[in-house]
């Protein structure tokens, strides 16, 4: 048997410790239970805080009278217990928690893919997304988590507008992404459509190699063939000396690294180069 009383949204419950107490009092322990259980919230907070108390001439600790501290509020809110008091945590989700429910989703699915192509860690790869409109929620939440996408898959994800034309897809898939909204502080769940693709790693020519080529001729010409060099041979020429040498067409330039040329999507991205 024990005695309840509620502060707010936390009810103090507390149980004496029969056995203790029935040896201790013997056929007089009903009546001290009976003045236990009726304890009132400040006699039970003085006793959580000075650690005993007394009823009638006689002394209680903490061994003979337990309380408990327990939640009683709704579910948005969850509690744990604490050395002296309860901890209680407002646990309702805000736009931020669900954009970041939506990318480890995605997340998710991209890891898939890369199992279901039978890929290693160590292989080159470029991972491009395309929504059926820039203005969905999707959309949205994909630019806005950019970062923490990358952070878990280990490259940034590109937008299908600056999905290299000439990259090799390895896998392709279009999913039913699970979309979640706060609508009068309430979550309101829909799917949209996501198109993902997993392409093999290549070179990515960045915004300045167009102004450093202005006619689009010999800049397309320059892209299909930094897209037939061997990816792995062209990452050890521009790690090893930061450019690549091309002549095409009568004309001769150089493509710098972090300049003109990246090797990859994330890189590009990292200095505004795409």
């Amino acid at each position: 048997m024990h005695g309840a009383v509620s502060v707010g949204r936390v009810v103090l419950k507390c149980m004496p410790n029969h056995k203790r107490l029935g040896d201790r009092f013997g056929k007089a322990y009903k009546g001290i239970q009976g003045k236990i259980r009726a304890l009132d919230t400040d006699a039970l907070a003085a006793f959580l805080r000075e650690g005993s108390l007394t009823l009638e001439g006689e002394t209680f600790d903490k061994e003979d009278i337990l309380v408990q501290l327990q939640y009683s509020g709704d579910k948005s809110h969850d509690a744990d217990g604490v050395a002296g008091g309860l901890v209680i945590l407002n646990v309702s989700p805000d736009a931020a928690m669900l954009d970041e429910a939506m990318a480890r989703e995605v997340c998710a699915k991209v890891q898939k893919m890369r199992k279901e192509a039978g890929l290693r860690k160590e292989d080159a790869l470029e991972v491009a997304y395309s929504c059926p409109a820039d203005s969905s929620l999707l959309a949205r939440v994909l630019r806005d988590q950019s970062a923490y996408i990358a952070g878990r898959i280990g490259r940034t994800p590109i937008p299908g507008a600056a999905r290299p034309r000439r990259a090799v897809s390895l896998l392709r898939d279009e999913e039913e992404v699970r979309v979640k909204v706060l609508v009068d502080g309430k979550v309101q769940q829909k799917t949209e459509p996501l198109v993902l693709e997993l392409l093999a790693g290549c070179p990515i020519l960045g915004s300045k190699a167009a102004e450093a080529l202005p006619d689009p001729s010999l800049l397309d010409d320059v892209e299909n063939y930094v897209h037939c060099l061997d990816y792995a041979r062209l990452r050890g020429t521009l790690e090893r000396e930061g450019v690549l040498k091309v002549g095409l067409n009568g004309h001769a330039f150089e493509l710098k690294r972090g300049e003109h040329l990246f090797l990859s999507y994330s890189e590009a991205a990292a200095v505004g180069g795409v």
